[in-house]
């Protein structure tokens, strides 16, 4: 029987192996440049860049705060950031009106390929 996340519903999985950090985890340069040009602060970059990651994972945003660590902090390395948002500045992050700001932008990028610049 196929486990939980590995059915046609991905989850995410609590303790992903060093390969599937690489492989599904690691923002790409491009991504990374797109996190900076939407968040001056790496602690906002970050969350960004969780966000982006998860949905292209899972098809739709998280509450970050479930992201397991594991994958926040290779995310955080991957990115040249010093460290993982602590579960304090991802639940400040999840009620803010950037976030949903963000999540704007991001759909955009993901639906069209692109990131833009607003005029």
């Amino acid at each position: 029987m196929a486990t939980l996340h590995e059915t046609a519903y991905p989850r995410l999985k609590p303790d992903p192996t060093a390969k599937e950090l690489d492989e599904i985890y690691t923002p790409s340069g491009g991504e990374v440049r797109l996190a900076r040009s939407m968040a001056t602060q790496p602690t906002t970059q970050l969350a960004v860049l969780i966000h982006l990651k998860m949905f292209q994972r899972l098809g739709y945003f998280v509450i970050l705060a479930d992201v397991p660590e594991r994958i926040r902090q290779h995310i955080a390395q991957a990115a040249g950031l010093r460290r993982a948002l602590s579960i304090r500045d991802l639940n400040r992050y999840d009620v803010s009106g950037a976030k949903r700001a963000h999540m704007a932008r991001l759909r955009k990028f993901l639906w069209t390929g692109q990131a833009f610049v607003d005029t």
